[in-house]
């Protein structure tokens, strides 16, 4: 493990979370993807990782991961939210902010500056992930799509601050848009999104055709790859048939969750009635 790994591990415990929240990256070619197409079920201890060059973190549990993409949207996040342990990314020199935000769960969410529908941000808070500080990766220049090669490095070393649900989600409300919900919308799906917009959009459709539709996964790919045409500039094939498979991993588990609790529920009732 490097020094800044050290020091993420160091803060994660600090603040009272446990060290299983880190992933494998690189998965066909791209540095950034996911390794394990189920990585929420697949989530490392850093001694478990040991020197494997590429990590991720996964937000859950408390753990609320905020992405900056616009200059003016990492400003507001320093000015809505307290000081927090921060990182820096090599291809928009961006921040990344780690919160632990104590009560409900924080939904992962599309942030956009007041005024604006255009994404800013993102809040990644439940089972989705940003690349780990000391995580060097290689990457395409956003001006003259150069290749380069960056590493992801720490901001602010400081404790992770934190926030009760509440005042997290009035702070960061404004910033959802006009849909605070913010589910994928008809237009969408008609028209495509534009780069920025394209990896979660994608994601929520993904969940859409295999959750609420039940497409297996040949269908909702190829439903997916009409859509993809649609987005400017398209993504990568590889992207798409990550989307799928995390989704129907999604769908398989809480399947089974509720199976779960089906059964629980039918024995109590059998135990009930023979009392």
């Amino acid at each position: 493990m490097n020094a800044e790994r050290d020091i993420l591990v160091k803060r994660l415990l600090e603040a009272g979370f446990d060290s299983r929240r880190f992933l494998k990256l690189g998965n066909k070619g791209n540095d950034k993807a996911a390794k394990e197409p189920d990585f929420q079920n697949h989530l490392y201890t850093p001694e478990e990782l040991g020197d494997y060059p590429l990590w991720g973190i996964c937000g859950r549990n408390g753990l609320v991961l905020v992405d900056a993409d616009k200059v003016s949207m990492e400003a507001t996040l320093r000015q809505i939210l307290p000081p927090t342990f921060e990182v820096r990314s090599p291809r928009r020199g961006l921040a990344h902010f780690y919160y632990a935000v104590e009560g409900e769960q924080v939904e992962n969410k599309v942030l956009s500056l007041k005024g604006e529908e255009e994404k800013a941000g993102e809040i990644r808070a439940k089972n989705m992930y940003l690349v780990a500080p000391g995580t060097e990766i290689h990457y395409k220049d956003l001006r003259t799509s150069e290749p380069k090669i960056g590493r992801y490095t720490i901001l602010q070393d400081r404790p992770l601050a934190k926030i009760n649900h509440v005042d997290f989600m009035a702070a960061v409300t404004p910033y959802l848009g006009s849909d605070p919900k913010q589910p994928i919308t008809f237009e969408q799906m008609r028209k495509g999104v534009p780069q920025g917009s394209r990896h979660l959009q994608g994601i929520k459709l993904a969940n859409y055709l295999t959750g609420l539709l039940k497409f297996d996964e040949a269908t909702a790919l190829y439903a997916m790859q009409g859509w993809n045409k649609l987005c400017t500039p398209p993504m990568d094939n590889a992207d798409l048939e990550r989307m799928v498979k995390n989704a129907l991993g999604y769908v398989a588990t809480k399947r089974k969750k509720r199976l779960v609790r089906d059964s629980e529920r039918s024995f109590e009732k059998k135990v009930a009635n023979l009392e």
